[in-house]
């Protein structure tokens, strides 16, 4: 479930959350990033309702294209490529927030979003070019050694580069491939939340061009969902 309004409209959404028949306030439920100008009404609303609740603080960074426009570049023995079926299934493996019963559903998510990776590929003898809006498809059977997902919120995460390949600006890379890609083909308006406990993720961002950070706010989980079960759904 997701809740939003201006600042301006707390007091109406907090009575029309009140009232809403639909929200089963005792069953599991998570509410995905709620901005901070609602915690104080989401605490009451929740308290009020008797649900149990946990929390996992965030912080937001958007990707504005205009302050970005050099083109991305990737070095030799690697290309840069849309992720194919084993990509797609070796990200949900290795995913922090993982399970492997989501596969079918990351696998037809991948065909309509950016699933973005780095691939060895020892042909490849100069930098080149990264095109984010014609990007190849990689082999159904080949593994990248970074990469990324356009996830269930349309957020730019689930980054990963294997330990062999970091501090090379792999990640750094497709990130900012996957947020253009997402900004020309689809419209969307690139961001990324990061859990405000992962100082690397924060530093990573917060040195990248055209990435600023925007707002904080919490994910919560209520009604019996632990940090634990929340992993495995996501």
């Amino acid at each position: 479930m997701a809740v939003f309004c201006t600042e301006e409209e707390v007091d109406q959404l907090f009575e029309a959350l009140r009232a809403a028949a639909f929200v089963n306030w005792g069953r599991s439920l998570i509410i995905h990033a709620v901005p901070r100008y609602l915690l104080d009404l989401m605490q009451k609303l929740t308290e009020e309702k008797g649900a149990i609740i946990d929390a996992i603080p965030f912080v937001a960074f958007t990707y504005q294209p205009h302050l970005d426009t050099l083109p991305k570049r990737v070095g030799p023995g690697f290309r840069v490529c849309l992720l194919g079926r084993a990509g797609v299934h070796y990200l949900v493996q290795r995913a922090k927030y993982g399970g492997m019963a989501h596969l079918e559903v990351f696998s037809r998510l991948a065909q309509h979003v950016p699933f973005v990776g780095v691939y060895r590929d020892s042909g490849v003898t100069q930098d080149t070019t990264v095109d984010p809006n014609s990007l190849p498809v990689a082999g159904d059977e080949e593994l990248p050694v970074a990469w990324v997902a356009t996830t269930f919120e349309g957020a730019v995460g689930r980054l990963m580069t294997d330990e062999g390949y970091r501090r090379h600006g792999l990640g750094s890379l497709i990130t900012t491939v996957t947020a253009r890609r997402q900004a020309a083909l689809l419209k969307l308006i690139p961001h990324s939340f990061v859990e405000a406990s992962n100082a690397a993720s924060i530093a990573m961002f917060t040195g990248l061009p055209g990435w600023k950070l925007t707002h904080d706010g919490v994910f919560w989980l209520l009604a019996g969902v632990t940090l634990q079960t929340y992993t495995q759904r996501q």
